[in-house]
């Protein structure tokens, strides 16, 4: 593996745990609103970043497939319950799978490009969070 290749399979790892710990840290406030079915999307959300993290390690191509189908699903039900943002980071992660069993340097590019997307989109949201006053 070309150190460029494992350097970015480092930081797409590091990249796809902190969207998985923030898809939870999203859940619990929708589950807490009584939004049961937003939370349970979250909650799947978080499942796939963590096994897209573990996976990039030990692709199979089965469990590849069917993790991308359910990144494809939960972005798509994240969408229709009006979480865009959400619904990017998972489709942006979706693009970065894709692109890193390239083996080509533009793909890899592109790759470390959308890595720097799904970092933005998974942030986002919690950067306009408000905390009350204690």
């Amino acid at each position: 593996m070309p150190i460029y290749k494992y350097l970015l399979s480092i930081l797409t790892t590091i990249s796809a745990l902190a969207g998985a710990f923030l898809a939870a840290s999203s859940g619990l406030p929708a589950y807490l609103a009584g939004q049961p079915l937003k939370a349970g999307i979250f909650a799947v959300l978080c499942l796939l970043e963590g096994l897209s993290a573990y996976l990039l390690w030990r692709p199979g191509k089965r469990a590849l497939a069917v993790l991308n189908g359910g990144l494809l699903a939960a972005a798509l039900l994240l969408f229709w319950q009006g979480e865009g943002l959400a619904a990017g980071s998972a489709l942006a992660l979706l693009a970065i799978n894709y692109l890193l069993k390239r083996e080509e340097t533009w793909a890899w590019t592109l790759a470390l490009v959308l890595n720097l997307v799904f970092a933005a989109l998974t942030m986002l949201p919690h950067q306009f969070m408000s905390f009350p006053a204690a």
